[in-house]
C-alpha cells in the first residue's frame, strides 16, 4: 500500500463521517507517509501501510480496549 491508497481511505472516511454529521475531523500523517491518523473526535482512526502496522502493534498497546467493527457503519 502506497501513500496515494492510504489518502483514498482516509478520504473515504472523511467523507462517510461527513455524511453522518459529523464536522470535526482533523487529519495528521507521518513525514514519510506510511501512516495516517484522523481524529474524529471521539474516535481515532489510523491508517497503516502494513510494515507501519506491524511495527507499531497497537492492537498490542490497546489489546484490553472494546473491539469496535466499524464496517456496519459505513455501508
Amino acid at each position: 500500500m502506497n501513500i496515494r491508497e492510504l489518502e483514498a481511505i482516509a478520504d473515504n472516511i472523511r467523507d462517510k463521517v461527513k455524511e453522518a454529521g459529523v464536522d470535526a475531523i482533523h487529519m495528521e500523517r507521518d513525514t514519510n507517509g506510511s501512516w495516517i491518523l484522523l481524529d474524529l473526535n471521539h474516535v481515532a482512526v489510523h491508517i497503516f501501510t502494513k510494515d507501519e502496522r506491524a511495527h507499531y502493534n497497537l492492537q498490542k498497546l490497546w489489546r484490553e480496549s472494546l473491539m469496535v467493527y466499524v464496517s456496519a457503519y459505513l455501508a
